[in-house]
């Protein structure tokens, strides 16, 4: 269904049972990226209720909004409901991903998802054989919750780390950049770059979706650039969607067109041992009697060998080696 849009120039009144908007800053602002000066370049209603300006930087070409004082509201619910490609974005991120760490980083064994939302991606990508671990503080993971973590926790880098749809959401984009560097080699984002066409308007993007509150910032090539050198990193980008940055360049430009490869060492699915796992912790609960305090318990997970014949009940198919 096509969502109604407020005209650029309205504003709710007392009659239409809302409080009174915020009002856009006429200030100039700094720029989130780069820290150079912005300009106004429009206004737009953010939740329906609150007057808000963007501003775009007149160095890099970054479009922010105001300083979001509306993000509590906002993420009352965390995954918006009009997000309807929430699914398919993580089949199609989910193929990507395995093609870059099996064309780039055959030998890569640990991987993040950075802001993972329900935990998804981590639950399709241990499918296919990749250890993904899940780590989204503000969303309850529903699909890999023996697999969340906190990653400043491991003594050891990962390998990769993913972060779908974070950095439009992201008020300081360099602070969290940096810190997801300090403990992955490569970090592998998506976002959407903005059109070539100037935004005049909240009219003139869907991405910019001010009714959910939800999205801060807005990138060009310029700006991912600026991103890069701020945090010592080296940049790879399809200029639409899909970049990383990475602590050491890449060998190998990680979207360009090529064929697929076979699945680097070791890819076995891990559902069979995951469910293992699951099924182990769930015995292990209904054991405990009744009334009894829960204490944590060192689980010895499953091996990653290659599962037995005799398959559990109800363990998924493995995905090809």
């Amino acid at each position: 269904m096509e969502q109604r849009r407020l005209p650029a120039n309205s504003r709710p009144s007392a009659s239409d049972g809302l409080e009174e908007p915020h009002v856009a800053s006429p200030k100039t602002a700094r720029c989130r990226i780069c820290d150079e000066a912005t300009s106004p370049s429009f206004d737009a209603l953010v939740l329906g209720r609150h007057r808000v300006g963007y501003h775009t930087c007149g160095s890099c070409g970054f479009l922010q909004t105001d300083e979001p004082f509306w993000l509590k509201e906002a993420y009352a619910a965390p995954i918006a409901s009009v997000d309807v490609g929430l699914l398919s974005r993580n089949a199609a991120n989910a193929d990507a991903t395995s093609l870059l760490i099996d064309r780039l980083l055959p030998q890569a064994e640990r991987f993040l998802d950075h802001g993972g939302g329900y935990g998804i991606f981590t639950r399709m990508m241990r499918d296919r054989g990749y250890a993904f671990l899940h780590h989204d503080p503000h969303c309850e993971n529903l699909f890999a919750p023996q697999h969340g973590c906190q990653p400043q926790a491991f003594d050891r880098a990962f390998d990769l780390t993913t972060a779908w749809e974070v950095f439009e959401h992201l008020v300081d984009p360099v602070a969290t950049a940096r810190e997801v560097l300090g403990f992955s080699r490569v970090l592998l984002f998506s976002t959407v770059l903005q059109p070539a066409a100037e935004i005049r308007s909240a009219e003139d993007w869907w991405y910019l979706v001010p009714e959910t509150g939800q999205h801060v910032g807005f990138y060009t090539v310029d700006a991912l650039h600026r991103l890069a050198e701020r945090c010592g990193a080296c940049l790879r980008s399809d200029g639409t969607n899909l970049h990383t940055l990475s602590r050491e360049p890449l060998p190998r430009d990680p979207f360009a067109s090529a064929p697929p490869t076979p699945r680097g060492p070791g890819r076995r699915s891990l559902l069979d041992a995951d469910f293992a796992d699951a099924m182990t912790r769930l015995r292990l609960r209904q054991a405990e009697p009744i009334g009894a305090a829960t204490k944590p318990r060192q689980i010895t997970r499953p091996s990653r060998e290659a599962p037995s014949a005799k398959r559990l009940p109800g363990a998924g198919r493995s995905a090809p080696a």
